[in-house]
């Protein structure tokens, strides 16, 4: 199951392999752990209440995938930005200047938490591993704990795997590396617009 959510394309996935490699990878697990971190919650709130929640309310998972797709959409807006402004920042990155740490533990965070197919995959998840162990806390918990290891780990080989490129890399590289990540964070976005809409259209 964790595999399976580590190898899937999407923003997370996009904003780890850019950042190993303009970043490098060993600042780039800071992100990764703010990814786990939003997984470990999503969990939490999803065995708590929130699957049973949306579950008795179907209209609002419409909402919420419009939610997030209008969010990623804005998130790759934003890496559209002017572009001698990307310029100045890459030049930045090649002459040595990163991130803060916590800066790349926020965006792990937020890039996993704003995606809605993760929270409903954990949705998922957490009602199939709840019935199948008969709510046996401590056998769920065993199994998302391996869940998140296998991802982690599945992530780290990505991470220094993706950081190899950074020889390749110049600042105009670069700027086509965010470019490319942001138009895909918009099709995504719109994937998601599109999936809500469906979705409001078979429940209303």
């Amino acid at each position: 199951m964790g595999l399976l959510l580590s190898i899937a394309a999407g923003p997370t996935m996009l904003a780890l392999i850019q950042s190993s490699i303009a970043e490098g990878a060993k600042r780039t697990l800071f992100m990764e752990m703010g990814v786990l971190i939003s997984d470990a919650f999503l969990i939490a709130v999803t065995y708590f209440g929130l699957g049973q929640f949306l579950s008795v309310s179907p209209k609002l998972e419409p909402l919420y995938l419009g939610l997030g797709g209008a969010l990623i959409i804005g998130m790759g807006a934003y890496k559209l930005k002017i572009r001698h402004s990307q310029l100045r920042q890459a030049h930045r990155w090649m002459e040595g200047q990163k991130s803060l740490p916590l800066t790349l533990l926020w965006k792990g965070f937020m890039y996993n938490s704003v995606n809605p197919s993760v929270l409903l995959f954990w949705i998922g998840s957490v009602t199939l591993i709840t019935a199948q162990f008969s709510q046996n806390s401590v056998k769920i918990a065993g199994h998302f704990l391996t869940t998140l290891a296998v991802m982690f780990g599945t992530d780290v080989l990505k991470i220094y795997g993706s950081s190899r490129l950074r020889a390749l890399m110049t600042p105009r590289r670069l700027i086509r590396l965010s470019q490319f990540m942001g138009w895909a964070l918009m099709l995504f976005g719109v994937f998601l617009l599109i999936k809500a809409g469906v979705r409001l259209y078979q429940t209303a």
